[in-house]
């Protein structure tokens, strides 16, 4: 079995490198014994080429690399399309190479050369061709709109309900008990508390002590007490 069929992470990528004021765009796609890399310069129209072979990915690997292994190393070679971290390394010569991962301890390279005029406008036309072919899934549009594609984002917050009223959920057995055993002392401190009798409404005035009931023949010091009785006085007259 080839190798390539552990390379399933790498087939059918695009990439667009912007790389000081150059703009390139990246291809990337896998067969049963290759993978094929495409780097175009949008400002002069050029194309470079480039290829993996079995025993490109061998030299790599090791010969008695698992399929664990070569995916592993697949899925990371993608990454750094999908992530954008390439670099095209000698632009101007014939040295030229597409790198992956250029920051990390170990970068893969690709080596590149240049397709001519006629190769170009091949690969360019087909490429064109399978970018139509998808579109027909789209009802031929390029750039389809988000929503055509995408499902609408969900919100936080609506403006409208988009569901009946939600019920109360039942009380549990526990939660009875616990209410009740919260509302007991509750209730013993009303009953300890004094009943306060409610004024009638309008009366403002606080109610006045009726004066206590005068006893007959009390004192006028003390109405309680009865009054002493005096008995007159007599005195003789001068005859006797």
């Amino acid at each position: 079995m080839s190798v390539f069929s552990n390379f399933a992470a790498l087939d059918e990528l695009i990439q667009v490198i912007y790389q000081n004021i150059e703009k390139y765009v990246v291809l990337s796609n896998v067969s049963d014994d290759n993978w094929t890399i495409h780097v175009g310069q949008a400002e002069q129209g050029r194309w470079w080429l480039g290829r993996w072979t079995e025993d490109d990915v061998t030299k790599l690997v090791g010969s008695n690399a698992s399929d664990i292994l070569l995916e592993t190393f697949a899925e990371k070679l993608a990454d750094s399309i999908v992530k954008g971290e390439l670099y095209v390394q000698n632009p101007d010569s014939s040295d030229i190479s597409l790198v992956l991962a250029p920051s990390s301890k170990k970068p893969m390279k690709v080596p590149l050369a240049e397709m001519d005029a006629a190769q170009a406008a091949v690969y360019t036309t087909r490429t064109l061709i399978e970018i139509a072919l998808n579109a027909q899934k789209r009802k031929c549009q390029l750039n389809p709109m988000d929503f055509a594609t995408d499902p609408l984002p969900t919100s936080s917050y609506s403006s409208r309900p988009t569901a009946g009223p939600s019920k109360k959920p039942n009380p549990s057995k526990n939660d009875a008990e616990s209410s009740a055993s919260e509302a007991a002392p509750l209730e013993r401190k009303r009953k300890d508390l004094p009943v306060v009798q409610k004024e009638k409404p309008g009366s403002n005035s606080k109610p006045v002590a009726k004066p206590p009931r005068a006893v007959k023949g009390a004192s006028l010091a003390n109405p309680n007490k009865k009054a002493r009785k005096y008995q007159a006085i007599e005195f003789g007259s001068d005859d006797e």
